[in-house]
This record gives C-alpha cells, sequence and structure tokens, in this order.
C-alpha cells in the first residue's frame, strides 16, 4: 500500500468516514507482521501533520494500536472511545464507527479474505481461484473471499479501477463486485470498473451484469455489451450511456497506454494524479480547458513527463509529489 492511500484511509478512520471495505484494507495491512517496521515509519510522519482534531491523534504506538483495535469485549474500548471518537455531541458517530470497527475486526478474524493492491504507476494481473481473471490498475485495491465456495457467492470488493473477465460455472454462481457506490451482479462477462472520487464508472464489454444501485431513486440497472454508466451516491449522479464504449481489446490502460483522445487538460490531469499519485500545479488555468489526443506509455514515468511537456509545450518541475507547469520562455 502506498504512503499516500495509506494516509488516506487513516485520515477517513480518525475522522469517522471510513467504510467497512475501506477499514478492512487498512486494517488487515496494519496488522501484517511484514509491515510493522514501515507502518510505524508511516505514523510518525503523519502525527506531524494537520488533521481536523489534533486531540484525536495518539502520541505513541501502543495507543495508535489501541486505537484501530477495539475488540467488543476489551476493558479498553470504553477509555478508548472516550479519547478518541467521543468528543461532546458526536455519542452517535462513535457508536457507528465502533459497530464498523467491530465488524471489520470479525470479517478478518472469521473470513477468508485475500487482499490485493497496487502501488502508483503499477498494474497486477490476479487469477483467482474460480478461474476468474482481473486486472488491477494503479492505485487500487482488491478485497476478494476466498470463502465462496461455502457461501455460494464469489464477491469481491474494489477501490480504485480493475478490469474483470469472469468464469461462468456450472450450477450459475454468481459473481459480485462491491464499490461504495453499487454491487454488480454476473454469471459470466468481461467489465471494467473505475470507482474513484466518490464516483464509479461501470463498462460492459461482453455479456450482460445488472447493477445493485445504492440509491433510493432507482435501485437496479441492467447493462448489455458496450453499455457504460457513471454513477455516485455522494454526488446524486447518473449517467447512461448506451452502445458507445471500445472494444475490450482496445482498453488503453489494460495494453499499457493511456489514450487521451479529445480530452480536457483537466480530466487528463485528474486521471494521471489518481494513478501516479501527482499534484498537478497550474498557474495558466486557461491550460486546463485544452483538448488533448495523446497516447502515454503507462509504466514510465519519466516518458509520461516528456510526453506532456512536448504536447502541452510547457516545462515541467518535479518536486516530490508535485508538479508545477511553466510556460517555456523565448530563450529555450
Amino acid at each position: 500500500m502506498s504512503k499516500l492511500r495509506y494516509f488516506e484511509l487513516y485520515k477517513k478512520f480518525i475522522n469517522n468516514t471510513i467504510t467497512v471495505s475501506e477499514y478492512k484494507i487498512f486494517i488487515h495491512w496494519v496488522k501484517q507482521e511484514e509491515n510493522q517496521f514501515v507502518v510505524k515509519e508511516y505514523m510518525a510522519e503523519l502525527w506531524e501533520t494537520d488533521l481536523k482534531d489534533k486531540d484525536l491523534q495518539p502520541k505513541t504506538w501502543n495507543e495508535f494500536l489501541s486505537q484501530i483495535d477495539m475488540p467488543s469485549n476489551s476493558p479498553q474500548v470504553d477509555q478508548v472511545n472516550k479519547k478518541y471518537f467521543i468528543p461532546v455531541m458526536r455519542w452517535a458517530a462513535a457508536i457507528l464507527l465502533l459497530v464498523v470497527m467491530v465488524y471489520g475486526v470479525s470479517q478478518l478474524l472469521f473470513n477468508d479474505d485475500k487482499i490485493y493492491s497496487t502501488d502508483f504507476g503499477e498494474t497486477l494481473t490476479i487469477d483467482l481461484d474460480d478461474g476468474s481473471k482481473v486486472i488491477l490498475n494503479a492505485n487500487s485495491t482488491l478485497v476478494w473471499d476466498e470463502n465462496w465456495q461455502r457461501k455460494g457467492l464469489r464477491k469481491a470488493e474494489l477501490i480504485g479501477e480493475a478490469y474483470f473477465d469472469v468464469q461462468h460455472m456450472e450450477g450459475e454462481v454468481k459473481f459480485q463486485v462491491e464499490t461504495e457506490d453499487l454491487k454488480v451482479n454476473v454469471l459470466g462477462t468481461t467489465f471494467n470498473i473505475n470507482n474513484r472520487r466518490d464516483e464509479t464508472e461501470v463498462e460492459l464489454k461482453t455479456g450482460k451484469i445488472v447493477l445493485d444501485l445504492k440509491s433510493e431513486e432507482q435501485a437496479q440497472l441492467e447493462m448489455a455489451p458496450g453499455d457504460k454508466i457513471d454513477f455516485s451516491v455522494m454526488k446524486d449522479k447518473l449517467v447512461v450511456t448506451r452502445n458507445k464504449t471500445k472494444a475490450a481489446e482496445d482498453l488503453d490502460w489494460v495494453n499499457g497506454v493511456l489514450n487521451f483522445e479529445d480530452v480536457s487538460v483537466s480530466d487528463m490531469f485528474t486521471e494521471i494524479e489518481d494513478l501516479y499519485g501527482k499534484k498537478f500545479l497550474v498557474v495558466d488555468k486557461s491550460l486546463l480547458e485544452r483538448r488533448m489526443y495523446t497516447s502515454i506509455p503507462f509504466s514510465d514515468w519519466p516518458l509520461v513527463l516528456q510526453t506532456i511537456e512536448i504536447s502541452l509545450g510547457v516545462k515541467i518541475e518535479e518536486n516530490n509529489n508535485e508538479l508545477k507547469i511553466k510556460k517555456i520562455s523565448k530563450e529555450e
């Protein structure tokens, strides 16, 4: 798990905004013995940054472990809750958070979840034990329930982006992918899911799927090959595009290339920020409205920068994860 992704999940955790899926990923990664050293380094750095409430920051490693691990039979639960999660007028949020944490810990103890994660700028091909294939995009996490045979449901939880090629099984054992916005129900098909920035995008390549939308207005939506939907609970957004997506073999990032065809510079920068963990600093805002027609090799970051510079006619100064866009002077 990348440092930025870890910081994001911890800040959500400490501010009572983490989801059950995110908590499972966070707690699973923290508690792996091989990650203890790097976790301690991350925490030392994070405790020096600004969170919403300084009083919620643990001061020692043991306090941090107590904070994230609160089984229901622990005598310290009430004390830890009061110290970290129940400032005045926040009883409801604290109770909800405790339920989420107890649920998450119980899932880790009694479920056989397999967690796959990618760092910025890398992809991962996963062969699931049901015969299905998943290609996980950069800065993404997939949680796979290996108890699917006993439960009769093949279930995956996704944060980020992934391409699925689902194996059809006798007995029609359903395959389900869940994001913060929706559930994708399928028997055997190929599709792409992108779950970033409080929004989920689904593109169906072959077969047929039914989406369970986490929405009060519309419960389900059926998709046919070529359909694309953009849905967000938080933004109250649903956009359905019928029969206009690219063929599966043309899916750019799966083939190692980022294709930007008639895309705004703003949208291009957003995608690159999500995939590489960078932040563009643009002084000339008119640049963001320009349209892009270019292809960029996915796995070569120096070449990505060079391609952007040539395409936009700019110079880019990189400082850690910040990219400052500068106009080329006449002398250059």
